[in-house]
């Protein structure tokens, strides 16, 4: 689980919502899929949330946070917020993913919030029986490449969405690849098929 750690709670009115609404988007994110037990910290103030990794900076623990990321992303746009996202803000600080920062509400999209209701739909799915459609795998590799193209997306007879996580291609990183983990995730969850995060050998960090 990850830590939610409050800065600055002296703030206005604004403030308040503001750093309630990114708590609430902390906490999906502990719903996001990753292939270790990798852990993440949530620094709040305000209007703004910084992503920290907690522990080895290590390829499954970038992953992890990406996928965290995503999640946060989404559960802000289902909430109605309009957030900018920062990713690596700070380069001396390696462990700092990504900043968040709230600019603006407004009435969230009918698909922004059937994404957000796909966070808590999706570890309550349990694997189909029989072949994934393919109509199905081309809109999750769709979501895929959106994001990274260092996850493959394949799905077995036995009804099940295998998500192979391996090196990011050219133009990649890790956290990408973790935000796009995240992504195919939950356009299964809204089709209705649970996935399967399956980390391939890695190597290196970037």
């Amino acid at each position: 689980m990850a830590t939610i750690v409050f800065t600055d709670r002296g703030g206005s009115s604004r403030h308040l919502r503001a750093e309630q609404t990114l708590a609430r988007a902390a906490r999906a994110a502990d719903r996001a899929p990753r292939p270790a037990a990798a852990q993440c910290r949530w620094a709040i103030a305000g209007t703004r949330a910084d992503l920290v990794l907690a522990g080895e900076r290590s390829p499954a623990g970038l992953v992890a946070g990406g996928s965290a990321l995503h999640h946060a992303c989404v559960a802000l746009a289902g909430l109605g917020a309009v957030a900018e996202v920062e990713r690596r803000p700070e380069p001396d600080r390696p462990e700092l993913l990504a900043r968040l920062r709230l600019t603006a509400f407004e009435r969230p999209t009918p698909d922004a919030v059937r994404l957000h209701r796909a966070i808590a739909l999706r570890p309550t799915l349990a694997e189909a029986s029989g072949p994934v459609p393919a109509d199905v795998l081309d809109r999750l590799r769709a979501a895929a490449a959106e994001c990274s193209g260092g996850l493959l997306v394949a799905g077995g007879a036995d009804g099940v969405i295998r998500l192979v996580v391996g090196p990011p291609g050219v133009g990649d990183t890790w956290l990408g690849v973790g935000e796009a983990l995240s992504a195919v995730a939950l356009a299964a969850a809204v089709e209705g098929w649970a996935v399967r995060p399956e980390p391939a050998a890695v190597v290196a960090a970037r």
